[in-house]
């Protein structure tokens, strides 16, 4: 993980629209894998560690899903679940999706999810069926954190 760096007077000049210091650094972290094919295996497309110190907040999430099969449909997985944990624990409505909602290249809609220091932001993909159908699968996860002077 790399430490964010640059962000230390952020309580200063915070956005009088949404409060978020103008100084607050991105973090964005996508993977493609091959895609989990036996029952209950998972795989963790992307994620990131909030440092301690700071927050942030989860603004985006991608989906990406190649078939093992020209009649396959890249959009409903009913073979698995993607699903969003933060700190181990599933975030709802994000925990049991089986259809890609956010495509892969395409901004869906913004989710701003607050996140405090030492959060950890996983994006998983888990097979529920004893053979999945998907041959390579992909996510991205992308937000902002910055320094908080309450725990600093």
């Amino acid at each position: 993980m790399v430490r964010p760096t640059g962000v230390q007077n952020s309580g200063m000049n915070p956005c009088t629209i949404c409060g978020i210091p103008a100084d607050a650094g991105w973090f964005d972290n996508s993977s493609i894998q091959e895609a989990p094919r036996r029952l209950h295996e998972e795989v963790v497309l992307a994620s990131y560690r909030v440092p301690r110190e700071y927050c942030g907040q989860l603004v985006y999430f991608s989906q990406y899903a190649f078939t093992n099969s020209r009649a396959g449909d890249p959009f409903h997985t009913p073979d698995y679940e993607w699903s969003i944990r933060i700190d181990g624990r599933r975030l709802s409505p994000y925990a049991a999706l089986d259809h890609i909602v956010n495509p892969w290249g395409i901004h869906g809609f913004p989710i701003h999810i607050r996140l405090n220091g030492d959060n950890d932001v996983q994006f998983v993909i888990r097979c529920i069926k004893e053979d999945g159908n998907l041959s390579r699968v992909g996510g991205r996860l992308m937000g902002r954190y910055w320094y908080n002077n309450t725990y600093g």
